[in-house]
């Protein structure tokens, strides 16, 4: 079985910048159903223009950890984070793989995760999405269905930057996705927030 990812445009950064990929990969059982395992023989990095200079530092090929998943088990704490790593600072892959969040659109844009100086000492980690081409374009994340049950109440924050957009505040909202009982799909709004610009910097809702 031959298997590739692309790195798509806008998860690379200037010329002469590190920059992090991560992507995930999955076998599928017919590639296994004879009991061979041959799989994974040789993993290359290509594609690159001639006479480019390239270097690679850090590869981390793993299993997600529990760490990547919400507790499943039913018992107590399983909804008591609907979402997990919500702040970026303790991801797999060496802290740089955006998983459990993923891409509507992954064969144009990966979310990123980034940091920076937070201005205390330390560094602040964060999820960022680049080269979206449709406003419906975003980062997402699988909540745990069963914790969504008539009389639970959960309280919702978000902390967003907004970067190189010269049109003004904007709008975000936050939505579910998900099929009602007979089977259309639905997007409830369940957080509407105020506008936000560049020059607010990160700001709560």
């Amino acid at each position: 079985a031959t298997e590739q990812r692309s790195i798509p445009r806008g998860a690379i950064g200037r010329y002469g910048d590190w920059f992090h990929f991560a992507t995930t990969w999955q076998f599928k059982v017919s590639e296994n159903e004879l009991g061979s395992n041959v799989i994974g023989q040789t993993f290359t990095l290509e594609r690159f223009p001639l006479g480019s200079k390239v270097s690679m530092d850090d590869f981390v090929w793993e299993l997600p950890s529990e760490k990547s998943f919400l507790p499943q088990d039913g018992g107590e704490g399983t909804c008591a984070e609907v979402v997990i790593n919500g702040n970026a600072e303790d991801n797999d892959g060496g802290g740089y793989h955006w998983y459990p969040m993923y891409s509507s659109d992954p064969n144009r844009f990966l979310p990123l995760v980034l940091e920076e100086d937070d201005g205390n000492g330390g560094m602040n980690r964060f999820y960022r999405t680049k080269a979206r081409t449709y406003r419906g374009h975003s980062m997402r994340w699988r909540p745990n269905s069963d914790c969504f049950v008539r009389g639970y109440v959960f309280t919702v924050s978000h902390k967003m930057r907004i970067s190189n957009f010269s049109k003004g505040p904007m709008t975000y909202e936050l939505r579910f996705r998900g099929a009602d009982s007979d089977g259309n799909i639905k997007y409830p709004k369940i957080l509407i927030c105020p506008e936000i610009g560049v020059v607010d910097g990160w700001k709560e809702c």
